[in-house]
């Protein structure tokens, strides 16, 4: 298999993904739009929507980039104000939102509603309760790369953000499967552990438990985890 390409294996499962575009940026593990933009002092807007990047657009969502794609950065552009002489001015530089999302279930699946929750981010600590559907919703700076969670006193969960691969992916399967709660192990193939992983899903999802990974269990898992 040539360097930088991802495949999924099994006998009608196999579906191979290689890193697409032509720009100077090579995106690395635990990139996403937002932190490439910040790093970059730009919106990601203005990276993603350039025309350079179409190839890219045509084939991912910005918040699930394969390893290896190639974003084209723009310039940076002076902006001029018009402004009187010998007074003071104020610029405020505009934000790069991020916002973690999450969602939070019980075991069979039923969310886990109105639970306290603290969350660990670059030093500083948020806290809330979750909503009706188990949902967190919290701005974050759009650099971090790994939070810590604690929910209702419990013992805290480390993340690492902007490891989700495409769906496309064997690694983007799994990660999405492990974050639902059904754990693939260490594997880098659809080995037991994770055929064990996609029967337990699609059990809890309706669907027949066969450990098969095709189209339909993989636009579940997809849904399940909301990208």
């Amino acid at each position: 298999m040539a360097d930088g390409q991802h495949s999924i294996q099994g006998s009608s499962e196999v579906e191979q993904i290689s890193p697409v575009g032509d720009g100077d940026y090579r995106v690395r593990q635990g990139d996403c739009l937002e932190s490439i933009g910040f790093a970059h002092g730009l919106m990601p807007d203005t990276i993603w929507n350039h025309p350079r990047n179409e190839a890219v657009r045509a084939a991912r969502n910005p918040n699930d980039l394969l390893p290896g794609d190639r974003l084209f950065i723009p310039e940076l552009e002076a902006r001029v104000e018009d402004a009187a002489s010998e007074a003071r001015h104020r610029y405020r530089r505009r934000g790069v939102p991020s916002v973690l999302k999450l969602r939070l279930t019980e075991e069979d699946g039923d969310p886990r509603a109105d639970v306290p929750w603290v969350l660990s981010v670059d030093g500083r600590t948020f806290s809330g309760r979750t909503d009706a559907d188990g949902r967190i919703e919290q701005r974050i700076p759009p650099d971090a790369r790994r939070v810590e969670l604690s929910v209702d006193g419990e013992e805290p969960v480390l993340m690492d953000l902007g490891h989700v691969d495409p769906i496309e992916s064997l690694r983007g399967v799994q990660v999405r499967l492990a974050n639902l709660g059904f754990n693939c192990g260490s594997e880098t193939t659809i080995g037991e552990q994770t055929r064990k992983a996609l029967r337990a899903f699609q059990a809890r999802a309706g669907l027949e438990p066969t450990g098969v990974l095709d189209a339909t269990t993989r636009a579940a898992i997809k849904d399940a985890h909301g990208s």
